[in-house]
């Protein structure tokens, strides 16, 4: 069975401390965007529990929404508030479906899911999603000097914010066994990434997705970008 975990409790500095899964993109918030991506997939709200953090007005939300959720006293870090989920809520049998809290997608999440057959495998922990490297700005090549009494260039080429189709980052999506406890012992502050992936290369394996299907909501200008993306999905297109 499948278990999600979404990543709510940061700090939000860039946000002004608000919860950026709180965040209103297209008329509905960041969070409610991912719950009808899962109910897509017929994953419901009731296999679905949220990390707050230290975050009340997230709280009065879930509970409202009818999600489960839990608090921390003192920081867990992404990687203790997975460790604490495997722990509490699901069995030894179940995956655990990991996102941040601030990420629009429209991925096909049934091809993610499908490999969960994978994690079977006692070396191989938890399959990281990751996608083409979308840079944000433009990037050049310079070509020789002018002449000699200059240092300034000719331009060879341009091409703005291009995609890196050979360099790929994560999309903060994780689809976990529960045996990645394991590879979770400390008991400070866990960054999931630094701490636990990076450490335990071996035990994890790569799902990639388009870049044009994923999307982090962190700064007030992704959210005007984000309102775009979201129309485009609805009507069925890519960007």
């Amino acid at each position: 069975m499948i278990k999600v975990l979404i990543l709510g409790g940061g700090k939000s500095l860039r946000m002004g401390g608000k919860p950026k899964c709180l965040t209103f993109v297209g008329g509905k918030t960041v969070l409610t965007h991912q719950l009808d991506w899962l109910s897509k997939y017929g994953i419901q709200k009731s296999s679905v529990v949220i990390s707050v953090g230290v975050n009340k007005e997230l709280v009065d939300v879930c509970h409202t929404l009818g999600l489960k959720c839990f608090s921390e006293s003192t920081p867990l870090g992404d990687g203790g508030a997975i460790r604490y989920t495997v722990e509490k809520y699901i069995s030894k049998e179940d995956c655990l479906l990991v996102l941040n809290g601030d990420l629009l997608l429209n991925f096909d999440l049934q091809s993610f899911l499908s490999e969960a057959y994978l994690l079977k495998d006692k070396n191989l922990v938890g399959i990281v999603a990751a996608t083409q490297i979308r840079l944000q700005v433009g990037v050049l090549s310079p070509g020789a000097v002018y002449n000699e009494s200059t240092t300034t260039r000719k331009l060879v080429r341009f091409v703005e914010k291009p995609i890196l189709h050979d360099m790929f980052c994560s999309c903060g999506v994780y689809l976990l066994s529960s045996r990645v406890k394991e590879c979770i012992t400390s008991e400070n502050p866990v960054d999931f990434a630094r701490d636990v992936i990076q450490q335990n290369i071996e035990k994890f394996g790569v799902h990639v997705v388009d870049v044009t299907q994923w999307f982090p909501v962190e700064t007030e200008k992704d959210v005007l970008l984000a309102r775009d993306l979201v129309y485009t999905w609805s009507k069925g297109g890519n960007t």
